[in-house]
């Protein structure tokens, strides 16, 4: 791995913040064998996606990561890795839990504080064309998907279930797809006119193009804070879309160790009429391979739902 890639394990990490310092962001997948190594540097309790994330982090091809507090799980392995001194750039952003003005200024400082920290960690300026170029737009939902809601879903898990499953699955777990809201025409304008190139000086709010930078975190702050909301934050009502008819099933998928995502399965189920199969993962590659059975079975279920109706 380069050292130019950034480690990431959250849909509201700042990626495209990342990407417009020439980064390249990618999401932690990492399924070892086993989790011995995390295990004996932390709780054997953290839930598999924490050990995973400190997998990743203790990886000597791994030289960046980029976390963020959406559970206590994570500011733990952000802490192990941090005692460890494993990495060259490491950096935690706190996430506000709600969504107001407010906590929007919050995230706007976490993300000038990130910048400036990479900014000088990589002798890089910014470039609001390279960050607006990042963001990717997912294609639209087939007719008769399967919607993967939940805790993150392992890479294991997503091969089970495109092998599995004959509808295509749309991953909407908590590091599934990031829809983020199109960035105001200033921005792209700002570039053309050649002021897309922010310095450490603007970055730091005294050089000549310090109005662009801000223009950029203050609209990218609100764009990730609006996405569909994760378990963690305090208004969830935004979720219910995740789950709604559009969908010819749901893959309910837990981790284990994971105290988020059991109750809002426990409340989808008891309501919903479309046909739903919980799965639980230990965020290793053999946990996934062992639902195998349970996955083609629910594809049989659907299957035969579809005949009936049609």
């Amino acid at each position: 791995m380069t050292e130019n890639v950034v480690c990431y394990g959250c849909k509201y990490a700042p990626i495209e913040l990342l990407a417009g310092f020439g980064a390249d962001a990618r999401l932690i997948m990492a399924e070892p064998q086993s989790f011995e190594v995390a295990e004996r540097l932390a709780h054997g309790n953290l839930c598999g996606f924490g050990k995973s994330v400190l997998a990743c982090g203790l990886d000597p091809n791994v030289h960046q990561m980029v976390l963020t507090t959406c559970c206590d799980v994570m500011r733990r392995a952000y802490d192990v890795l941090k005692a460890q001194g494993c990495l060259d750039f490491l950096w935690m952003v706190d996430l506000p839990h709600r969504t107001d003005a407010p906590e929007r200024r919050l995230l706007q400082a976490q993300l000038r504080s990130l910048a400036r920290a990479y900014a000088q960690f990589s002798g890089r300026s910014f470039e609001v064309g390279r960050a607006l170029a990042a963001i990717k737009v997912p294609p639209a939902p087939k007719p008769g998907s399967v919607a993967l809601v939940g805790a993150h879903a392992p890479q294991s898990l997503l091969d089970e279930l495109d092998h599995a499953l004959s509808r295509p699955v749309v991953n909407q777990t908590c590091t599934g797809e990031r829809i983020l809201a199109q960035p105001p025409i200033e921005l792209a304008r700002a570039e053309s006119a050649g002021c897309g190139r922010c310095t450490t000086a603007d970055i730091a709010g005294t050089g000549a193009n310090a109005s662009t930078f801000d223009r950029f975190v203050e609209w990218y702050a609100g764009a990730l804070l609006d996405q569909t909301p994760c378990m963690r934050m305090d208004d969830v009502g935004g979720r219910s879309g995740l789950v709604s008819g559009a969908h010819h099933g749901i893959v309910y998928h837990t981790m284990k160790f994971c105290d988020y995502y059991g109750f809002e399965y426990a409340d989808v189920a008891g309501t919903t009429a479309t046909p739903i199969l919980k799965l639980e993962t230990d965020g290793t590659r053999q946990s996934a391979g062992q639902l195998r059975t349970r996955i083609e079975a629910f594809d049989e279920t659907l299957r035969t739902d579809a005949a009936a109706a049609a």
